[in-house]
């Protein structure tokens, strides 16, 4: 998990909102600039993107349980949408209430959302989104396809937790003799591209050409890239776990059922725990072999770009949050 910045509140006030990021060249990194860039466009509003709390802030995206048990009261900044999600289930740290009770917490999944329930904190639910004018710019309804299979994985790494399961996609899809047609994007030897390192025309591009996005991860506070992927017409096999498929459950998808769920330790933060899902190798093996046999209409594609924008682009859920933001706000930005 990349390092979230310590909160620190700079006590100055500029004639823009802020943004704050919870990290820099991650997941986190990225959506803050989507939405800086598609609220300046769909809302009029320009707001600039740090990384250090300030009391200027209007929106915080960071991870879910570092908000509410890390940023005390006298150090959140105030009147503040908190836009969060995590990938670990359990986080064994205390709670500031007061702090949680001024604040407005958007999250982006059901199961993140019940996290926030289950602590006595009301929230809402708004999913992460796309990047529209990639999405639209590189929706691609032709099955000719560069590639068969391609995954991204921003997480997982050598030494550690295989959490998006790179390494099982590959071994799969090395003994079906695809590799060499195939697009990894993960930190592994194997990989042909390292995380966050490509354009968003590139990726969008890899993306278009491919005929199946791979979607093995064990848990995700929302997952963008599989949803990039249906934008672009391109079908997702996932995992059908409560933790992962909340975004991608669309009649051209594929699930792959887990074997086993159950919970882990995270080796570098003590106080997490994540969810974790066994699948059975030939199971995964037998799923993508299949998959392959397969074609899509332009028709079908045509429609698995629709429900994506209809339900995860910037145009649908910048309104939202901006009305939130007013709301915090008593009602002027």
């Amino acid at each position: 998990m990349a390092n979230i910045v310590a909160p620190r509140i700079i006590y100055k006030y500029t004639n823009k909102y802020k943004i704050i990021s919870g990290c820099k060249d991650c997941s986190f990194d990225y959506v803050s600039k989507m939405l800086q860039y598609y609220m300046r466009k769909y809302a009029n509003l320009d707001m600039d993107l740090d990384y250090q709390y300030q009391l200027d802030t209007l929106f915080v995206v960071t991870d879910l349980w570092w908000s509410i048990t890390k940023l005390t009261s006298q150090l959140s900044p105030p009147n503040s949408v908190y836009w969060v999600d995590t990938a670990w289930s359990k986080y064994n740290k205390p709670i500031d209430k007061i702090m949680t009770k001024a604040e407005i917490f958007v999250t982006t999944s059901p199961w993140n959302l019940k996290i926030l329930m289950n602590h006595d904190i009301f929230g809402y639910l708004v999913p992460r989104a796309v990047h529209d004018e990639y999405a639209l710019k590189y929706f691609n309804p032709s099955n000719e396809r560069k590639y068969m299979f391609t995954t991204i994985a921003t997480v997982s790494k050598p030494g550690g937790h295989d959490k998006k399961n790179v390494i099982l996609a590959y071994k799969v899809i090395k003994e079906l003799g695809l590799y060499e047609k195939s697009f990894f994007i993960c930190n592994y030897d194997f990989c042909h591209a390292k995380p966050f390192t490509l354009t968003d025309d590139q990726k969008f591009e890899i993306l278009s050409q491919s005929k199946y996005f791979i979607w093995l991860s064990t848990s995700e506070g929302f997952g963008v890239p599989p949803v990039e992927a249906m934008s672009v017409g391109t079908p997702v096999i996932y995992n059908d776990s409560p933790y992962v498929n909340f975004p991608v459950q669309h009649k051209y998808n594929i699930p792959v059922q887990p074997v086993r769920l159950y919970e882990l330790q995270d080796p570098t933060v003590k106080e997490a725990w994540f969810p974790w899902a066994d699948f059975d190798y030939e199971t995964v093996k037998k799923t993508f072999k299949e998959a392959l046999s397969i074609e899509y209409t332009q028709i079908e594609r045509g429609e698995l770009h629709s429900y994506t924008m209809e339900h995860f682009s910037h145009r649908v859920i910048v309104p939202i949050l901006y009305d939130l933001a007013k709301r915090i706000r008593g009602g002027i930005l």
